[in-house]
Formats: structure tokens, C-alpha cells, sequence
């Protein structure tokens, strides 16, 4: 019998972080050991994402190409046309990045506004679509939007460096927003 003493919790928690990492999920384990970061974080979710995904498009083939057509075919059904599965995307945009992801857009000039951008967004968002008629103009569509209120990209409309500026001697107070 020896007289080696182990640490059985270091032990446990070893085994638990390998099997998370073999899970591909290691951003579970960020933080808890006191290390790891946001950016980190965020490039493991897009790693597992791809992995997941890159799962489900194998099952989702296996059963289009293989499970439903033998289905039929031992039914007799008509094989002709047949069901499919289509998986859902596993990564969601934030309300908040999508959001930011807008304003800049609309800052640069760069969005559209069509009741099928308005479309988008609103489902973008998981909001009802609040038009039925793409192809109502766009008076129509600003009627029933709300009223604008962001004025980020003036500054650029007056020759102006930063957000709202009216040249160069005016004060910049948007260089705290680091959002923009």
C-alpha cells in the first residue's frame, strides 16, 4: 500500500473538462479557472457552431437520401416527390448585435427602405413581419415605422471628422460611444 495522497477533486475536475473538450464545448469551461476571455469565448461558439452544424447536414443527408426514400419505397408510396428535413440554424445573431449591425448599415447609406428590409429586421429580431405587401413605396413604409432617431452619419454630410460635427473646431462628443 503506498503512501501517495491525491487531490480527487483536481482529479474530477480534470475528467470533466476533458470530456467537455472532447465534446468540442470548451467554452463551458471558460472562467472557471480564472482564465479565459470574451473574444475566446466567442471564437470556441463559432468552432462548435461549424461542428454542430456540419452533424446535422450528415444526419439531415442520411435521412433525405437514405431513411425517407426507403420509407416509401417499403410503403409503396410514390417516390417520385418526397419529403425532406432541413435543420434550422444553430447559431442566433443577438437582438443587440443585430441592432448595431443595422445602425451602421443605415449610417453608411447602405439599407434599404422597403417593407421587405422591414420584413427582414422583424424577423431577424423573432417579430412579426409588419407587412404583408412587399411592394408598397416607401412613403408608405415610413408612415408606418417609427420616426427616426438616430443622426449618426450627419457629420459626414457636413465635411465634419465624427458623428454629428459641424467641422472641425466643434466638439466631439461621440468619442466616448464605442459602439459607433
Amino acid at each position: 500500500m503506498g503512501n501517495n495522497t491525491h487531490d480527487i477533486n483536481e482529479i474530477i475536475l480534470r475528467l470533466k473538462k476533458d470530456i467537455v473538450v472532447g465534446l468540442l464545448a470548451p467554452m463551458l469551461t471558460i472562467g472557471q479557472d480564472g482564465s479565459g476571455s470574451f473574444a475566446l469565448a466567442e471564437v470556441l461558439q463559432n468552432i462548435t457552431t461549424t461542428v454542430v452544424e456540419s452533424r446535422l447536414v450528415e444526419i439531415q443527408d442520411q435521412l433525405n437520401h437514405d431513411l425517407i426514400p426507403q420509407l416509401f419505397e417499403i410503403n409503396g408510396w410514390d417516390t417520385r416527390v418526397t419529403p425532406y428535413f432541413e435543420f434550422s440554424r444553430t447559431d442566433q445573431v443577438t437582438v443587440d448585435d443585430l441592432g448595431k449591425y443595422i445602425q451602421r448599415v443605415a449610417a453608411a447609406g447602405m439599407l434599404s427602405n422597403t417593407a421587405e428590409t422591414a420584413n427582414w429586421v422583424a424577423e431577424q429580431a423573432g417579430m412579426p413581419r409588419p407587412f404583408d405587401d412587399i411592394t408598397i413605396g416607401v412613403e408608405e413604409v415610413r408612415e408606418q415605422m417609427t420616426n427616426f432617431t438616430s443622426k449618426s452619419g450627419e457629420g459626414l454630410e457636413s465635411s465634419g471628422l465624427n458623428g454629428t460635427s459641424e467641422g472641425l473646431a466643434s466638439r466631439d462628443n461621440t468619442i466616448a460611444n464605442l459602439e459607433n
